[in-house]
């Protein structure tokens, strides 16, 4: 984990060094730089360029690890402005890591395969704008997890994953229901990790 920290930390050293704005919030078509806690409890450093803010969440790439990721705003611990974030050395920053974490329990995740999330027990996905082999793939892989899948977008639908081709109505009523959106990579990651 350390490891992954420091690799981290210097991107972000990188990307400090050619910014010329605070950051004191989060900032919309922006790199970011956050400290988040996931839903297990574990506090990371976040490098993120957030494309969409939908009012308890924002949406966007993360420039660490790849891939488009939803953050819950509620989870977010702490934004560095520039200065700040300059002001860290790397083994400060990754105390400042543990001492938030020493604020939250760590929980262990679920042997199990199924996501409960619904009342009835069950995780819903949609899957919108893949060709034809690949939302089969996908299909068949949510499936082996245990996983409802559903071709419109309801209430009751935990996640979008968009294809390329994806249409503007459903991923404008996946934001209005408030639906976790995202694309393949962030499906798969959901898939590996529990996180969304």
């Amino acid at each position: 984990m350390e490891i992954i920290i420091a690799i981290t930390l210097i991107a972000f050293i990188f990307w400090v060094r050619k910014r010329n704005k605070k950051i004191d919030t989060i900032f919309i078509g922006e790199d970011n730089v956050f400290l988040y806690v996931n839903k297990e409890g574990v506090v990371s450093l976040k490098y993120a360029k957030i494309s969409l803010d939908d009012g308890d969440r924002i949406h966007g790439e993360d420039l660490s690890y790849g891939g488009t990721r939803t953050y819950l705003k509620e989870q977010i611990i702490k934004v560095f402005g520039e200065k700040e974030l300059k002001s860290y050395s790397e083994k400060e920053m990754l105390n400042l890591v543990s001492s938030y974490q020493k604020k939250y329990s760590v929980n262990e995740k679920s042997s199990s395969n199924k996501r409960i999330v619904n009342k009835d027990n069950s995780y819903e996905v949609c899957f919108t704008g893949f060709k034809a082999l690949e939302k089969a793939e996908l299909i068949n892989l949510a499936k082996t997890k245990n996983m409802i899948v559903r071709t419109t977008v309801t209430s009751n639908i935990n996640m979008l994953v968009c294809g390329p081709t994806s249409g503007p109505s459903k991923i404008e009523s996946a934001k209005e229901i408030g639906i976790s959106i995202t694309d393949v990579n962030g499906f798969k990651k959901f898939i590996d990790t529990g996180e969304i």
